[in-house]
């Protein structure tokens, strides 16, 4: 019995005791995962020390080298962001289309190459074969090429129709503008005999006295007063600023379709932006960044808001003080109302500065002038867009007040005035990234073990090991 315990013993002592793991060797190994653990989490932060570096120096640099190329990118991400939704609608109405006409393809493929090859053969010019050729060509590929490029394809062309068609018209009425403009003040100028008046009483005016005294007592003498040489330097004065702000909108297209950067710049945000239409926007991002795909998804959604919310709601603010700056000063008979009321739209977008800087001096005009409707007119249809309008609007937009003003008026200063979009977005960007950061740095540290076995392990080990002797 003693042998037989004692064989039982040592089985026990052989089968039982190696499951319990030993303290020493657990504790050894623990340490280790968790100096590992350690290593790796002080080399991610460096990492994203350095990444935040080189974003800094890139920032402080004012991106002079960057920026064309890095804003044309910049663009083309917050665009694809805003055009996620007309292109799910797009593609879905292009299904539909395709499941209609799955059965009649080839009939419509027939139909239109027997009315090209009509068309081409009754034309005469061969330009407008190779015009006939290229519409042939466009509808097959709509009809007949793939949903995503097909609709990336529609998107594209809307968005450079959008950005050239209102910048062509607003060049040519605003230069119409600005010569009417300077044609009104040099005709004002030497046609007001009050203006000549006071041109031939300035030299003998209590203000010229006293500053040719002040001027005497520091040894300079004034040359006297000349009133016809006065009216002739302010005319020329006038029509030399009258003709450098009507040749500013026409320099700067030059400047700018004559400057590489800008070139460039439009061709990398068209390209790079039918690129982000025709993927998936979680394969792009995922290989752009190195976060994980629910980070993604969560960084493309804070985006998301904070940019259609930030842009749907700053272009809807300029958009309704530019229309009704344009309709008050219609209504009121106010001239080159165009101008005004993109000045309008633009400062109202802009912090500290706003619309009043438009209306109010012709609210005080009409005043002066003693037209009390218009000076009605235009007060009260501001009014409500600055006190019910503006405050409705910002309020979809994102974030602390106190925070999106001071991005705004941060961005401005940095991007100019399309800082006005560009710093909120940087603004949200950042916060999403910093709660991300704080997601990756609350990772549960692997718990050290006690070197002691807990209370109950030992005693229960020694339990089935006599139960097993006992047998």
């Amino acid at each position: 019995m003693d042998l037989i315990g004692g064989f039982f013993d040592q089985d026990a002592s052989e089968i039982i005791m190696p499951n319990v793991e030993r303290p020493e060797v657990t504790l050894k190994l623990r340490k280790e995962q968790v100096r590992l653990h350690k290593v790796k989490q002080i080399f991610n932060q460096l990492l994203q020390l350095c990444i935040l570096g080189m974003i800094g120096t890139v920032l402080y640099y004012d991106l002079l080298m960057v920026w064309p190329h890095l804003g044309a990118l910049f663009w083309a991400v917050s665009c694809s962001l805003l055009l996620d939704r007309p292109q799910q609608f797009l593609l879905s109405v292009r299904r539909r289309i395709d499941e209609k006409m799955s059965n009649c393809r080839r009939h419509v493929l027939a139909i239109l190459t027997t009315t090209y090859f009509a068309i081409v053969a009754r034309s005469s010019s061969i330009f407008t074969a190779i015009a006939w050729t290229f519409v042939f060509s466009a509808l097959l590929f709509f009809i007949f090429g793939d949903p995503r490029r097909v609709v990336s394809s529609v998107l594209v062309s809307v968005v450079v129709l959008l950005i050239t068609l209102p910048i062509m018209i607003m060049i040519k009425t605003g230069t119409d503008e600005i010569n009417g403009i300077v044609t009104a003040v040099h005709g004002f100028v030497s046609e007001n005999h009050e203006i000549k008046q006071i041109f031939d009483d300035f030299g003998t005016s209590s203000v010229y006295k006293y500053v040719s005294r002040y001027t005497t007592s520091w040894g300079w003498n004034l040359p006297q007063w000349d009133a016809e040489a006065a009216k002739l330097q302010a005319a020329s004065l006038i029509t030399w600023a009258g003709q450098h702000l009507a040749m500013f909108v026409d320099v700067s297209i030059l400047l700018v379709s004559r400057t590489s950067n800008a070139v460039v710049a439009f061709v990398t945000f068209i390209t790079f932006l039918f690129y982000l239409l025709t993927q998936d926007p979680i394969n792009v991002h995922e290989g752009l960044t190195p976060f994980s795909e629910s980070d993604i998804r969560g960084l493309i959604n804070s985006l998301k808001q904070s940019l259609i919310r930030t842009f749907v709601c700053s272009f809807f603010i300029a958009c309704f003080h530019a229309l009704i700056t344009y309709v008050s000063f219609g209504i009121c008979g106010i001239q080159f109302k165009l101008i005004l009321s993109m000045l309008s739209g633009v400062l109202a977008i802009m912090p500290i500065i706003g619309s009043w800087a438009i209306w109010v001096p012709a609210a005080i005009g009409f005043a002066i002038k003693a037209s009390p409707w218009r000076c009605i007119v235009v007060v009260v249809s501001h009014l409500v867009g600055d006190l019910y309008v503006d405050p409705a609007m910002r309020s979809y937009i994102p974030g602390n007040s106190y925070f999106v003003g001071l991005s705004v008026a941060m961005g401005t200063f940095v991007f100019g005035v399309e800082g006005v979009l560009v710093g909120p977005l940087f603004a949200g960007i950042t916060m999403t990234l910093l709660d991300m950061y704080r997601d990756y740095t609350r990772e549960p540290i692997p718990e050290l073990p006690s070197r002691f076995p807990k209370r109950g392990k030992g005693k229960n080990v020694i339990d089935r090991s006599r139960r097993l002797s006992e047998k």
